[in-house]
């Protein structure tokens, strides 16, 4: 499916599945200025170069925002990034959705790529996603200043990090993310959980190494 320049459908109950592309987007495609809205859909075992379920691709930095709410995202394949979903230069909203047995070179679940991309990701679950190289879980790559925001009680696989502009993480006031993993902001990405404003402390649980070999910091209204 393809949607392009202010297309934005709603989908309810729809399941994409077993597509093949050579190109990005092996369910579907979206492109400048179209937003959909997708409601209990499911994306399994589509392979495409980038972004084998979902690549959404907003180089202008026009109005791209997909919302997902109860999406399933499984069995998802790329030689590249992003196996469940590929989205560059923009915003998402995940609800509810679950990201299993994805796999890509990076970004086994999902990749985030040049800012001011940004993912909302509320009480989602990633299990199984693999990448032969790096972020099995989400690979965050010149994201802005917060590339993914945890909601709610998440759970993800290995998040990595990477580039200069940032790709951190924001937790928001009382959610919880179980790491399956590693945490890994690469030597030139820093990893800040900042807790300015929130009612509660949020909190991190990474079951295995927080890696730093970047930068790691935690800050709240004190400094």
């Amino acid at each position: 499916m393809y949607n392009h320049l202010f297309s934005s459908p709603t989908l309810t109950n729809c399941t994409f599945t077993y597509n093949t592309t050579v190109d990005d987007g092996g369910g579907m495609y979206n492109y400048v200025d179209s937003s959909p809205h997708l409601i209990d859909c499911i994306f399994e075992n589509n392979t495409a170069s980038h972004g084998s379920g979902m690549f959404s691709n907003n180089p202008y930095n026009n109005d791209l925002t997909q919302t997902l709410t109860n999406c399933t995202f499984t069995g998802n394949n790329t030689s590249n990034e992003g196996g469940g979903m590929y989205n560059f230069s923009c915003s998402p909203t995940l609800n509810n959705c679950t990201f299993e047995n994805n796999a890509a070179i990076n970004g086994g679940a999902f990749t985030i790529h040049d800012a001011p991309s940004h993912v909302l990701y509320s009480n989602c679950t990633m299990i199984g996603n693999t990448a032969s190289w790096a972020g099995a879980g989400i690979y965050l790559y010149n994201s802005d200043t917060f590339g993914v925001t945890f909601d709610g009680e998440s759970t993800s696989d290995d998040i990595f990090c990477t580039d200069w502009i940032g790709g951190a993480l924001m937790f928001t006031a009382e959610s919880t993310c179980e790491v399956n993993g590693f945490v890994t902001p690469s030597s030139l990405a820093s990893m800040m959980f900042d807790l300015d404003n929130l009612a509660t402390e949020a909190s991190l649980d990474a079951s295995s190494t927080i890696i730093r070999q970047g930068s790691l910091a935690v800050t709240n209204e004190s400094g």
